[in-house]
């Protein structure tokens, strides 16, 4: 019902990269592949980026026949989104912020842990062991009062959400309920540049949402 949470269902498959080569294609796999990690920038005025990190287990011989099933649709045009021109909202509110600070640039990192058992005799791992799911990140705040400084030293539970949508309101939500910053202070730069504290954060579970991390699509 596009709403994806992180839970403990074991979700694996089939990587495939298709190369045109004119008459005859080629075809590389990687099988066993599960997603392990997201890195996730916005920054001021530039284009959100996106990182993916995946671990397989096997490569099969490459072959010219695609895999039994498969199909391959034209890349998408959709537009790609601004942290300017798209971030239709942005929380981050706490006990005592209790309106959102000013956010020069935020980062998301999504990690579930994943890492290979490997066994002698066998040239492949034999399995993957499922790790902890793990959110986390870095918030650069505009140093405009004391709200945000005094929940860091005040260890106060976080609300964090942002909204991205497109020109067509195609739209991606992500909520993390509950989050600590971890430290931080007044960072004083050079001239003609803004105080900031740059803020380490980390997401724990949500008993009322039943998750760390909550992403809504809209397509």
């Amino acid at each position: 019902t596009n709403v994806l949470k992180n839970g403990v269902v074991d979700k694996a498959g089939t990587l495939e990269f298709l190369f045109e080569q004119g008459a005859t294609d080629s075809y590389v796999r990687y099988t066993g592949t599960r997603i392990n990690t997201l890195d996730l920038q916005l920054s001021a005025r530039q284009s959100v980026s996106a990182n993916w990190g995946m671990m397989g287990i096997t490569s099969p011989t490459p072959t010219t026949d695609i895999v039994s099933g498969a199909t391959y649709t034209a890349a998408t045009t959709s537009e790609v989104f601004n942290a300017g021109l798209n971030l239709g909202s942005l929380v981050m509110t706490s006990t005592t912020m209790s309106s959102t600070p000013k956010i020069r640039s935020l980062s998301l990192s999504i990690r579930n842990n994943i890492g290979p058992v490997d066994v002698v005799g066998q040239y492949y791992p034999y399995a993957h062991i499922l790790g902890r799911f793990e959110v986390s990140g870095t918030a650069e705040i505009v140093f405009e009062s004391l709200a945000a400084y005094s929940a860091i030293l005040g260890h106060e539970d976080t609300l964090l959400s942002f909204t991205l949508t497109d020109a067509a309101a195609k739209a991606y939500a992500f909520s993390i309920p509950k989050l600590k910053m971890l430290d931080g202070g007044p960072v004083i730069g050079g001239n003609s540049q803004a105080v900031v504290i740059s803020v380490p954060f980390q997401g724990f579970y949500s008993s009322s949402d039943g998750a760390s991390l909550v992403i809504t699509r809209t397509p």
